[in-house]
């Protein structure tokens, strides 16, 4: 007879979808067009992100508030519900394919091009072209997400907390963190450092490579209780990101280094796609879009037992909230 697996059943949370697959299938529109986000600008007493973007910026509030307006107005147009539905799916795509790129210019070491006395590394993603309506909800988008249109095709956001609601782990159609990269020691090189076998507490060697199975796991030893809600045990794709918060604000061993985008320093550029016309004339099709931003990074210079040192000699800590 077969052996019994004496693995253990986790019971996973009912509030969030189990897996990042079942995630993004019904991942169908981006979070700040859910209805009780929009609902909060226009609320006399606004709630939530709302009322801090009130605070930290009126001028933001009151075109997001507009922002929000027009968007109802639009989705309850009986004739155009369907082609919302498909610009909405489509701009969680290229948001997420914007947020992919940015994610991965993030380094775990100081690029060459790169004066080494600069604050902060400097990236910018790819160039995505979008249609005439996938154009408009984009800029809509960065709207109620806080952001303000500047005189050069740019947006920037009111507030260092317009970049998560924009592109952070909860925007991401797989809850990644676009915001953040980590890179860790192979085991052998943990183990070797602590002298002997690596203990229960360190059992993943990385967050993002490791199975649910045994994120689930670790997650149970190395986060405890914020590792379940009321219902149950979170999502892996989420706890993937607590664990590798937690590594970083603990400074873990594991860690070879980390490196974060600076939440104020994002801006979005949104330029007009055009086509020649007859007689000359450039008739505007659409919008390319890319994002620049700045990061900084921390790194271990040769093995687990050395200093996480800042990346820019002149660098500047920012304060990121963890996501």
């Amino acid at each position: 007879m077969p052996r019994a697996s004496k693995r253990k059943a986790h019971v996973l949370s009912k509030d969030f979808p189990s897996t990042a697959t079942a995630r993004l299938a019904g991942f169908n529109s981006h979070p700040a067009f859910k209805v009780d986000y929009l609902e909060s600008f226009l609320s006399r007493n606004p709630t939530g992100f709302a009322a801090k973007l009130k605070v930290a910026s009126p001028r933001a509030f009151k075109l997001a508030r507009a922002a929000v307006k027009r968007l109802i107005k639009d989705k309850a147009r009986a004739d155009g519900a369907a082609a919302v539905r498909v610009t909405m799916r489509s701009l969680v795509t290229a948001v997420a394919i914007l947020a992919d790129c940015a994610r991965s210019s993030l380094k775990s070491y100081r690029p060459r091009a790169v004066d080494a006395n600069e604050t902060a590394g400097y990236a910018q993603t790819l160039d995505l072209v979008f249609d005439e309506n996938g154009a408009l909800y984009l800029e809509t988008l960065l709207s109620v997400c806080g952001f303000v249109e500047g005189g050069n095709n740019d947006w920037k956001p009111a507030c260092p907390e317009a970049t998560s609601i924009f592109i952070g782990a909860h925007a991401h159609p797989t809850g990644t963190n676009p915001l953040q990269q980590v890179w860790t020691f192979p085991p052998g090189e943990v183990r070797a450092w602590l002298g002997g076998e690596t203990p229960k507490l360190r059992q993943i060697a990385s967050a993002q490579k490791a199975t649910d199975s045994a994120v689930y796991a670790a997650a149970e030893i190395e986060l405890g209780d914020i590792a379940h809600d009321a219902t149950g045990l979170l999502p892996a794709y989420m706890l993937r990101n607590m664990l590798e918060s937690k590594w970083i604000a603990n400074n873990d061993v594991r860690l070879r280094a980390h490196a974060q985008i600076i939440p104020e320093s994002v801006i979005v550029y949104i330029r007009n796609k055009t086509i020649a016309g007859a007689g000359g004339v450039q008739i505007t099709v659409g919008a390319v879009a890319h994002i620049e931003f700045g990061w900084n990074g921390w790194a271990r210079s040769k093995s687990p037992g050395d200093i996480l040192s800042p990346l820019f000699k002149h660098h500047v800590a920012h304060a990121i909230e963890r996501l």
